[in-house]
């Protein structure tokens, strides 16, 4: 029984290994999507990821807010609709990082494992941690992946605006949808009444739609 105890021992030892080095090697990123930024945690080295993929037990994946819309995706959008998934995506993205924070508040505070346990397999506690830094890998993963996808959609929607050829209205469109501000607040770093730039807005809309026809969801 003693040497069932060392394995299962040496087993602990190497999750708990495991997992010093996987918090060690996350570290921020900062993105610059507009003033604030979004903190992107760098993806884990290939070594770690395989490791954890494939020797740790294998768990059901953290659910994520991602929706299919393989019915939709062909839909025609307006316009405003086309250009508000930039914002839509960065809301996503912050709440994901706020859902990775939690869970990596809960793969640190789960319980103890018992060493004295004397069997091979692992206690109930060290599989839950398993299962704890198993969803986190993944979830970051998924992260990065969004975060791939919005500066791809930010990218395109810029080269977008700026291929109405009018400083008016890539302005005003730009500010709206790119910076994320209100028409209040770009009217006032516009230099130009509200009314106005809510005019220009509708009228900027209306050139986006004649110029690029059949928009559709970007993710």
């Amino acid at each position: 029984m003693r040497f069932v105890t060392v394995v299962t021992v040496k087993y602990n030892f190497l999750i708990i290994f495991i997992i010093s080095i996987f918090y060690v090697s996350i570290k921020s990123k900062n993105i610059q999507y507009r003033k604030a930024t979004v903190t992107r945690y760098q993806q884990l080295p290939s070594v770690f990821t395989r490791f954890s993929r494939h020797f740790l037990p294998i768990f059901n994946r953290y659910p994520t807010d991602t929706k299919e819309r393989t019915g939709e995706r062909m839909k025609t959008l307006s316009a405003r609709e086309y250009l508000g998934q930039l914002q839509e995506l960065d809301t996503n993205i912050n709440q994901d990082l706020e859902r990775l924070e939690g869970m990596k508040t809960n793969a640190c505070s789960t319980g103890g494992i018992d060493y004295s346990a004397e069997r091979v397999q692992t206690s109930p506690s060290g599989d839950s941690l398993c299962k704890a830094v198993t969803n986190y890998v993944d979830f970051n993963d998924e992260i990065n992946a969004e975060i791939d996808r919005f500066s791809d959609a930010k990218e395109q929607i810029i080269k977008q605006i700026r291929g109405l050829h009018n400083a008016r209205y890539s302005q005003v469109l730009f500010k709206v949808y790119v910076q994320f501000k209100s028409l209040k607040v770009a009217s006032g770093e516009m230099g130009m009444s509200y009314q106005y730039v809510r005019n220009l807005h509708r009228a900027a809309l209306a050139r986006f739609e004649e110029t690029y026809d059949n928009l559709h969801y970007l993710t």
